[in-house]
Protein backbone atom coordinates (compact mmCIF):
# COMPACT_ATOMS: atom_id res chain seq x y z
CA UNK A 1 0.00 0.00 0.00
CA UNK A 2 2.55 2.63 1.08
CA UNK A 3 4.63 1.81 -2.60
CA UNK A 4 1.51 1.98 -4.31
CA UNK A 5 2.57 -1.39 -6.21
CA UNK A 6 -1.18 -2.46 -7.97
CA UNK A 7 -1.16 -6.24 -6.64
CA UNK A 8 -4.18 -8.80 -7.50
CA UNK A 9 -4.97 -7.72 -3.90
CA UNK A 10 -4.90 -4.40 -4.65
CA UNK A 11 -7.03 -4.31 -8.12
CA UNK A 12 -9.69 -6.34 -6.51
CA UNK A 13 -10.26 -4.05 -4.27
CA UNK A 14 -9.80 -0.61 -5.72
CA UNK A 15 -12.90 -2.29 -8.48
CA UNK A 16 -15.16 -2.72 -5.24
CA UNK A 17 -14.63 0.19 -2.78
CA UNK A 18 -15.10 3.86 -3.57
CA UNK A 19 -13.39 4.35 -0.07
CA UNK A 20 -10.66 2.45 -1.04
CA UNK A 21 -10.06 4.43 -4.41
CA UNK A 22 -10.45 7.81 -2.49
CA UNK A 23 -8.41 7.23 0.18
CA UNK A 24 -5.53 5.75 -2.03
CA UNK A 25 -5.51 8.78 -4.50
CA UNK A 26 -4.42 10.57 -1.71
CA UNK A 27 -0.80 11.57 -2.57
CA UNK A 28 0.32 10.82 0.93
CA UNK A 29 -0.44 7.82 3.58
CA UNK A 30 -0.22 8.63 6.76
CA UNK A 31 0.32 5.53 8.97
CA UNK A 32 -4.06 5.57 10.06
CA UNK A 33 -4.63 5.33 5.91
CA UNK A 34 -2.52 2.55 6.05
CA UNK A 35 -4.12 1.06 8.55
CA UNK A 36 -7.85 1.75 6.61
CA UNK A 37 -6.94 0.71 3.73
CA UNK A 38 -6.06 -2.60 4.75
CA UNK A 39 -9.02 -2.95 6.56
CA UNK A 40 -11.32 -2.24 3.33
CA UNK A 41 -9.19 -4.29 1.50
CA UNK A 42 -10.04 -7.22 4.40
CA UNK A 43 -13.49 -6.59 3.82
CA UNK A 44 -13.73 -6.72 0.59
CA UNK A 45 -12.30 -10.03 0.75
CA UNK A 46 -9.27 -9.09 -1.47
CA UNK A 47 -6.99 -11.80 0.32
CA UNK A 48 -9.17 -14.43 -0.16
CA UNK A 49 -9.54 -13.30 -3.73
CA UNK A 50 -6.17 -13.59 -4.46
CA UNK A 51 -5.70 -16.84 -2.89
CA UNK A 52 -8.50 -18.58 -4.29
CA UNK A 53 -7.05 -17.32 -7.97
CA UNK A 54 -3.69 -18.88 -7.42
CA UNK A 55 -5.58 -21.90 -6.19
CA UNK A 56 -6.84 -22.28 -9.38
CA UNK A 57 -4.04 -20.94 -11.50
CA UNK A 58 -1.99 -23.81 -9.68
CA UNK A 59 -4.56 -26.64 -10.29
CA UNK A 60 -4.63 -25.68 -14.14
CA UNK A 61 -0.87 -26.06 -13.51
CA UNK A 62 -0.76 -29.47 -12.34
CA UNK A 63 -3.40 -30.45 -14.47
CA UNK A 64 -1.27 -29.34 -17.49
CA UNK A 65 1.92 -31.52 -16.06
CA UNK A 66 0.01 -34.13 -15.52
CA UNK A 67 -1.30 -34.12 -18.85
CA UNK A 68 2.50 -34.03 -20.64
CA UNK A 69 3.13 -37.19 -18.92
CA UNK A 70 6.50 -35.74 -17.79
CA UNK A 71 9.41 -37.96 -16.02
CA UNK A 72 12.30 -37.36 -14.25
CA UNK A 73 14.68 -34.56 -12.38
CA UNK A 74 13.30 -31.84 -14.65
CA UNK A 75 9.35 -32.95 -14.17
CA UNK A 76 9.71 -32.89 -10.17
CA UNK A 77 11.21 -29.69 -10.49
CA UNK A 78 8.45 -28.00 -12.43
CA UNK A 79 6.08 -29.55 -9.40
CA UNK A 80 7.95 -28.48 -6.74
CA UNK A 81 8.39 -25.01 -8.52
CA UNK A 82 4.99 -24.96 -8.94
CA UNK A 83 4.31 -25.98 -5.16
CA UNK A 84 6.20 -23.27 -3.97
CA UNK A 85 5.14 -20.43 -5.88
CA UNK A 86 1.32 -21.39 -4.43
CA UNK A 87 2.73 -21.51 -0.66
CA UNK A 88 4.87 -18.47 -0.70
CA UNK A 89 4.15 -15.72 1.64
CA UNK A 90 3.82 -12.01 -0.12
Amino acid sequence: IVRRKKSLPIVYGLARSAALRALLAQEMLAEDDVQRATALLQEEGSREYAGRLAAEHHEQAMAALESAHLHGAAAEALRALAEMLRDRER
